[in-house]
């Protein structure tokens, strides 16, 4: 386990760029490659792209030209590690941001909030988390 979680953090290193909610479909594939699948108005004025980065499945929602929420799969079905969701956390930050965990799943950032389930990791808009829930 230490050793996954060592080659995590020497890949998110080395990865150039960081990929962060807002970004647009040019910096959502320099950081993760081209993406393996697109899905156009998935959800009202929405698209979903889909990439393969590392050991991960990141599926993208981009609205109006930006990205609204990223959801991160381990590629290998297994569970999410708290410290592997934590460097994720790190990774998706705004320079000079920290997140605040609110309970054992849930944590935010001044306008993002992120959920962790045993297999995915959810970075959303507040607002979008919000709205989702109702």
């Amino acid at each position: 386990m230490k050793l996954a979680a060592a080659l995590l953090l020497f890949f998110i290193s080395v990865t150039p760029g960081h990929a962060r909610l807002g970004d647009s479909l040019k910096d959502l594939k320099r950081k993760y490659g081209e993406p393996i699948d697109a899905e156009s108005g998935s959800e009202a004025g929405a698209d979903r792209y889909s990439f393969r980065w590392y050991n991960y499945l990141v599926t993208v929602t981009v609205r109006d030209g930006s990205s609204v929420s990223e959801e991160f799969a381990r590629a290998d079905r297994k569970e999410f590690s708290l410290s592997e969701v934590q460097q994720l956390l790190m990774e998706s930050s705004e320079p000079g941001l920290a997140w605040t965990q609110t309970d054992g799943s849930t944590w935010k950032q001044q306008d993002r909030v992120a959920t962790w389930s045993a297999r995915s990791l959810m970075v959303e808009e507040k607002a979008r988390a919000l709205k989702r829930r109702r």
